[in-house]
């Protein structure tokens, strides 16, 4: 008498944990599918900073070339475009999610020629 009280007893029992458990499954994946779409949100971001910042590095290399650090307070405008092209190489470092195919913060070398030859 007792294993016809108890099999069903158990039975129940199992039922129950198997349910609790399917939602705890679900409401896991729920939380997953959220970071995915957080993570997929972030990359997409990072990759559009990452390429935008390619019209900002052709853009001093324009004004480079056009003599924005020739003249008065040379050292001061040099400075500036050091900053910009360091800021630029860090926001293309490790991008995450697909590869980044911006600029990499280095001057054109035609302009490095320039510099070094003491031209503007």
């Amino acid at each position: 008498m007792t294993t016809r009280i108890l099999i069903p007893v158990l039975t129940a029992a199992f039922a129950i944990y198997g349910v609790q458990q399917e939602s705890q499954e679900d409401a896991l994946e729920a939380k997953v599918q959220a970071l995915e779409t957080r993570i997929q949100t972030v990359e997409t971001y990072l990759q559009a900073r990452a390429a935008s910042s390619s019209s900002i590095s052709s853009a001093i290399d324009r004004a480079v070339a056009k003599g924005y650090t020739a003249g008065i307070n040379y050292e001061a405008r040099q400075i500036l475009v050091d900053a910009w092209k360091a800021d630029i190489a860090a926001a293309n470092d490790k991008v995450p999610g697909a590869k980044a195919s911006g600029p990499t913060g280095r001057v054109d070398p035609r302009i490095a020629r320039r510099k070094q030859a003491g031209g503007r």
